[in-house]
């Protein structure tokens, strides 16, 4: 297994996807960031495991706070899912989910809410034989922008930010 081929790109994924789980984020970052060169080289751009990879760097991105980032490579990651698998795909929606928790690290909560309700009505759809799984996330989304604004606003407690009223009160 060379490492040009997308086999080695797949096991660099998976070990950046360890290195998250363990919190060495800038770590899983740089593997992220190698597995999508390889990938590129490789399947192409437009694959869908190329979106897989971009969705697992946004996700680094984003665990390191990096979120306007993390978006560009999310709404590139939806862009080749929709034209791949198409926007009812469960995948789709779960990309969509994605970028909902990348805005409203941005405070756009607004435009988070009608992703994730776009999400919604795709696992709806997709999972007809599921529809308690569906009901409890409907139930949680209801008041999604503040849901949102209060998880925002508990990390930014946790990373030692105060000055969380003027988000919280939206």
């Amino acid at each position: 297994m060379g490492s040009s081929s997308d086999s080695y790109a797949i096991v660099l994924g998976n070990l950046g996807l360890v290195l998250e789980d363990l919190g060495r984020f800038a770590d899983a970052e740089k593997l992220h960031r190698q597995a999508l060169m390889i990938s590129e080289q490789t399947i192409g751009n437009q694959h869908p495991l190329h979106a897989l990879r971009l969705a697992n760097f946004a996700s680094s991105l984003q665990r390191l706070g990096r979120p306007m980032e993390a978006e560009r490579y999310l709404r590139s990651a939806l862009f080749i899912d929709e034209n791949s698998i198409g926007k009812e795909h469960p995948t789709y929606a779960s990309r969509l989910n994605l970028l909902a928790i990348a805005l409203g690290g941005q405070g756009k909560f607004t435009e988070a809410e009608v992703l994730l309700r776009e999400a919604l009505q795709i696992e709806w759809d997709a999972n007809r034989d599921e529809r308690p799984v569906y009901a409890v996330r409907l139930d949680l989304s209801r008041n999604c922008s503040a849901s949102l604004t209060w998880y925002f606003a508990e990390k930014e407690k946790r990373h030692g930010i105060t000055d969380t009223h003027t988000r919280i009160s939206r």
